[in-house]
């Protein structure tokens, strides 16, 4: 049966332009034969680092060097081969924490931010997938039905607003707006629009009281 896990894969050299080469850097990196090559769904510059791109993808089997009951992230040595920098390495996770970029144009054609924040105890790639299967709604159909937008999507750990933990929705606001600002040049006037499940409205409304406080 094969894995619907996805992965996503930051840290990927701007020289990688498309999938089928961020696949077979993959493949050479974790050292898989040909049956065990990812399907790379996404491929988009980083938001908050123009130097490199992020990916999503999954395996039809897990890789042993990505096993780990208990881990959600790994961080990987590329091949050390004359047109990569020496000593780099790409990151793999399935927390899907922050901002991943989801969107097929180029930031430069991309008019809006689009930002999609889950709800309570949800994953920011995974609670929009569909059952026993690989479709994502947010990577596989929004980026076409609004090709000029930077889709991207928020994870963040909200299982926290039901712990002990001293955090709040205040502080889980607070944390988006700071991240939104790491990922968007000072004075820019690209528009954001944010959609929000359960929580992740409550979050939004945060960031609103926020942005408002801060211009007044």
């Amino acid at each position: 049966m094969p894995s619907y896990l996805n992965f996503r894969l930051r840290g990927i050299p701007l020289e990688y332009e498309t999938r089928a080469q961020v696949r077979d850097l993959v493949s050479k990196a974790l050292e898989l034969g040909p049956s065990a090559s990812p399907t790379v769904y996404s491929l988009a510059i980083s938001p908050g680092d123009q130097n490199n791109r992020t990916a999503t993808l999954s395996f039809p089997i897990i890789p042993d060097r990505l096993k780990g009951h208990s881990k959600t992230e790994w961080v990987i040595d590329l091949p050390n081969e004359d047109d990569l920098d020496f000593g780099k390495s790409v990151v793999f996770d399935t927390h899907f924490a922050g901002f991943t970029p989801l969107q097929r144009a180029s930031d430069h054609d991309c008019h809006a931010d689009l930002i999609v924040v889950c709800g309570l105890g949800g994953h920011a790639l995974g609670s929009f997938k569909e059952k026993a299967g690989r479709f994502v709604w947010l990577r596989d159909a929004l980026p076409l039905e609004v090709p000029h937008a930077r889709v991207l999507t928020y994870g963040y750990n909200s299982e926290l607003v039901q712990s002990s933990s001293f955090q709040s929705l205040t502080d889980l606001g607070r944390a988006l707006q700071l991240d939104l600002e790491g990922i968007r040049d000072r004075g820019q006037q690209r528009p954001i629009v944010f959609i929000g499940h359960s929580l992740g409205g409550l979050v939004i409304k945060e960031v609103g009281f926020f942005l408002a406080v801060s211009r007044t």
